[in-house]
């Protein structure tokens, strides 16, 4: 987008779908981008809004790597096909239908901006077991944008290895979780 008051207009417009009033800071997508093992080759992204955090990680993991960002907002997928990467492929829909075909275990990396409180929990628990399922052995769930540490206990019942954190590097501040397979 380009700037803050674009990404507030569409908030405004969908509240629920949003649920940020801002785009994720620079500093933040940093922060989430080196979470990623830059040796990823393939990597999921659940509403990644309008890619701040895909370009940074885009820039960071290698020629081979696969990028598949899932976005529902028609005003962020016309954002996101602006990325010029053939890395990257968008697909325009909704995550919770989408995550279903998906290949066990064939995914590095599974990322989420999605804030998950404002999904039913029977959603909510079926996304992070999909999440599971499409990660290899020793990949990574990373959830971000989360104004509260609700998501915890259910990370805790699909992963052994759970971590967050809490960042006031954006407006507004948030957790960061990060579930290890």
């Amino acid at each position: 987008m380009k700037n803050f008051i674009s990404f507030f207009k569409v908030f405004v417009k969908k509240p629920k779908e949003v649920s940020a009033w801002f785009p994720t800071s620079r500093k933040v997508a940093e922060k989430v981008a080196n979470l990623v093992p830059k040796t990823s080759t393939n990597i999921i992204e659940y509403g990644p809004g309008p890619g701040t955090v895909a370009r940074a990680i885009l820039s960071r993991v290698g020629i081979h790597a696969k990028f598949t960002a899932i976005e529902i907002l028609p005003d962020f997928v016309k954002e996101l096909r602006k990325i010029k990467d053939s890395r990257l492929e968008i697909i325009d829909g909704d995550v919770i239908k989408i995550s279903q075909d998906f290949k066990k275990e064939s995914a590095d990396v599974v990322l989420s901006s999605i804030p998950l409180s404002h999904v039913p929990r029977a959603e909510r628990e079926k996304l992070i077991e999909t999440s599971y399922k499409v990660l290899k052995p020793g990949g990574r769930l990373i959830i971000y944008y989360q104004n509260s540490k609700l998501i915890l206990s259910l990370l805790e019942k699909f992963f052994d290895d759970v971590e967050w954190s809490f960042t006031l590097q954006n407006f507004t501040p948030y957790f960061i979780f990060v579930a290890k397979k």
